[in-house]
Parts: structure tokens; C-alpha cells; sequence
């Protein structure tokens, strides 16, 4: 038996490993707001939020988090929230430009 066994059954003309690009989430979030800022990011009971509206609420917690709270680049911060919007936003707040967190 081989040690990757799934390579038997791969297509023929599939890369075995991609090149993953190093970018955080919130520049993923960044670039997708501007290039798509009015496409629908979340839809949350039939509400949708758009990816400029996503944008602007992570820049907005994570500056209240920094400049209100004084929170600081190696500080923990414990997240206890519901599975809705707030918890993307707050997941997405790491390496937003102005803010170390």
C-alpha cells in the first residue's frame, strides 16, 4: 500500500500540490470588496450584506477594538458568538491596515 493512495484514482493532468498565495483573510475580504463591493458577501434570514457593507463593519470593530479597548497586537481576545454576521466580521478583523492586532 502507498502512502498517498488517492494518487492511483488522480486525473492524469491535475498538479499534485498548488502554490497557496500568503494574504490573510481580510486581504482576501479587501480586494474581493473592492473588486465586487455591491455583490452580496453574507445573506443571513434573507438579508443580504454586502461585501463593501462586510468591509466597512470589520474596519469598524476592529478600530473600536484597538482605539476604545486598547487591544494590541499579541492580545487574545475571546469571541463568543451566535452563527451570524457578527461572527464573520469579528473573525475577519486580523491585519486590517492602521490596526495591530
Amino acid at each position: 500500500m502507498t502512502a498517498k493512495p488517492h494518487l492511483a484514482h488522480w486525473p492524469p493532468r491535475a498538479p499534485l500540490s498548488v502554490a497557496l498565495p500568503v494574504t490573510s483573510v481580510y486581504d482576501n475580504l479587501a480586494v474581493t470588496a473592492r473588486r465586487f463591493p455591491d455583490s452580496t458577501a453574507l445573506l443571513y434570514y434573507g438579508t443580504p450584506l454586502s461585501y463593501a457593507q462586510l468591509h466597512r463593519q470589520v474596519l469598524a470593530l476592529a478600530g473600536y477594538l484597538t482605539q476604545m479597548l486598547g487591544v494590541s497586537r499579541g492580545d487574545r481576545v475571546l469571541l463568543l458568538l451566535q452563527n451570524a454576521p457578527q461572527f464573520v466580521i469579528a473573525t475577519d478583523i486580523r491585519n486590517p491596515p492602521g490596526v495591530t492586532m
